[in-house]
């Protein structure tokens, strides 16, 4: 029995997939149990819109950074975040000069070896197409 399911079972629920305990939420994907967030940590991330407004009022002081070079970036999102989460950092850094990427994989879930490979083989691709320019 995995440690997981020992928990559930501790807490009296069922380890089968689907059967969350309660404060837990079946995923189709990733762990078989996520524990809800609290109401503190979801009120913390309207924080977003202070630090994407925080962003826009300091791009002018931004600018005054040095220039790239043309080298590739990959940017991965935070935990649980997509790519559009990075849009503004991927943006500013295209505006500096390098040659920007998104992870292009969905939501980011957990390093796990696929993301990890898919990560690899997208950075080898944007690394050749920017020597053979």
């Amino acid at each position: 029995m995995s440690l997981l399911a020992a928990h559930i079972a501790h807490q009296g629920g069922s380890s089968r997939q689907g059967a969350a305990p309660r404060g837990y939420k079946a995923v189709s994907h990733g762990p078989a149990f996520l524990k809800r967030p609290s109401k503190w940590l979801l009120l913390a991330e309207a924080r977003a819109i202070w630090e994407a407004s925080a962003a826009i009022a300091l791009w002018p002081l931004l600018q005054a950074a040095p220039r790239g070079d043309g080298h590739s970036v990959l940017v991965l999102p935070g935990l649980i975040a997509v790519d559009s989460s990075t849009e503004i950092l991927r943006h500013y850094l295209r505006g500096r000069g390098y040659d920007v990427h998104g992870w292009e994989q969905g939501r980011n879930l957990a390093p796990d070896a696929g993301s990890k490979k898919k990560c690899a083989i997208n950075w080898r691709d944007f690394t050749l197409a920017a020597a053979a320019r």
